[in-house]
């Protein structure tokens, strides 16, 4: 999903700009993403609740929204 979001964002939207490079956009999902799946981890006690995967989505198109409006 790091990968994807950033590399979609470049294809469907021809005018994309972002003051991060691919691998800074990547980086920055990536981490968003691991922090949101330890917050499931320690909030429910294990992993792989559909809850956790709603706010892993959530987060990581919120992280891509800012860089589109910056």
């Amino acid at each position: 999903m790091a990968l994807l979001m950033p590399l979609s964002a470049r294809i469907i939207l021809k005018k994309w700009s972002s003051s991060l490079s691919l691998k800074g956009e990547v980086a920055l999902h990536f981490i968003v993403g691991c922090v949101v799946l330890v917050g499931g981890l320690v909030v429910f006690g294990h992993d792989g609740k559909m809850l956790t995967y709603l706010a892993l989505v959530l987060a990581v198109a919120s992280s891509q929204w800012f860089l589109s409006r910056r």
